[in-house]
């Protein structure tokens, strides 16, 4: 694998270990929001995916 390939992590986290900071992007079925990480003020971003609008 190469260094400069992107990883992907999924994680469980509590809503107070992350602030919001401001939307990125609103598409269709999700939206990409910039958090920054309480314990240690790293920035971050998350893509949240709206299941309810997905077609089944």
């Amino acid at each position: 694998m190469s260094a400069n390939m992107a990883t992907t992590t999924t994680q469980t986290c509590s809503a107070n270990d992350y602030t919001y900071f401001k939307e990125l992007s609103n598409v269709a079925f999700s939206v990409a929001c910039r958090y920054v990480k309480n314990s240690c003020m790293q920035d971050d971003t998350a893509k949240i995916i709206n299941t309810k609008k997905l077609p089944a």
